[in-house]
């Protein structure tokens, strides 16, 4: 695991599907580290080939170990104290159903670079969002600059508050009885 003393803690958690791109987001860290170092970067996910051939890239592209790192798959009660030690969570899926990262993530008070068309990007709220157009890795590239720009600035308490606000089970009851009219 990389030390945590690193100001800003970046992390992709994923099944690395083709469609979740996790090769043009390490393209995309390779080309920020050439700007600045002000952050490490973790894949978290799956135990899968694509994620065998995406530490052999990093390898070979000077990052791993060190600036780069992969984590096997979280368990379910891992992931609260992982997203509690991180700053940000990238996501850069050409398609995405449902977002549940994504939620997990704002929960957690995380601000989070992703598509705008993925599944409840559309639930996050404003200042915990980042786009990234999928097709173009320019766009990818400035979204973890504004990200490390911010770094641990953002109201973490303030993000999470507003997730349950919004999108809590009782939040949706809430909204359900007021749509049925009860």
């Amino acid at each position: 695991k990389l030390s945590t003393k690193a100001p800003v803690r970046l992390a992709h958690i994923s099944n690395f599907a083709p469609f979740k791109q996790a090769d043009r987001i390490l393209e995309a860290v390779s080309r920020v580290f050439k700007d600045r170092q002000d952050f490490v970067f973790e894949f978290t996910g799956l135990e899968c080939p694509a994620k065998d051939a995406l530490k052999l890239r990093a390898i070979e592209l000077g990052l791993y170990p060190g600036k780069i790192d992969f984590i096997p798959t979280l368990t379910e009660n891992q992931i609260p104290e992982y997203f509690s030690e991180l700053s940000g969570l990238v996501s850069y899926s050409t398609q995405e159903s449902q977002g549940v990262v994504l939620l997990e993530a704002w929960a957690s008070g995380l601000s989070v670079i992703a598509n705008p068309n993925m599944g409840a990007w559309e639930l996050g709220p404003e200042e915990a969002k980042i786009e990234a157009n999928p097709i173009d890795l320019e766009s990818l590239i400035q979204a973890i600059h504004q990200l490390l720009d911010q770094g641990n600035l953002k109201d973490r308490a303030g993000i999470s508050r507003k997730m349950k606000e919004e999108v809590s089970a009782q939040a949706v009851g809430r909204k359900l009885l007021e749509w049925l009219q009860v």
